[in-house]
């Protein structure tokens, strides 16, 4: 397993974990693309955009719905999940845009 996995792993059950102590909107879109792109990762499915880098795209939805999340949790353990997804998101997103 890579550290890349390790990271989605990690984003998504801490969305996972959002979905029931946190705001549900952001957390399901964040569990989706989370999901998607550790699908996309392990080879379980193939999915593209011409023109569109996808690690990016996904990265960035995942790092803006972790900032709501930590915006809108009340919760010691709520805020600790979102500081999770946020900062994972952006781990991927420096690693997208090569700065990493």
């Amino acid at each position: 397993m890579s550290i890349d996995t390790a990271m989605l792993l990690t984003a998504l059950g801490a969305a996972v974990y959002m979905l029931s102590h946190g705001v549900r909107m952001y957390a399901v879109i964040a569990v989706c693309v989370a999901g998607l792109q550790l699908a996309m990762r392990m080879g379980w499915m193939t999915f593209g955009i011409r023109g569109v880098p996808l690690n990016l795209l996904f990265a960035a939805v995942i790092s803006a719905c972790g900032a709501v999340m930590f915006g809108k949790s009340s919760s010691k353990f709520a805020v600790a999940a979102s500081t999770v997804v946020v900062l994972l998101g952006a781990l991927q997103l420096l690693r997208a845009l090569g700065l990493s």
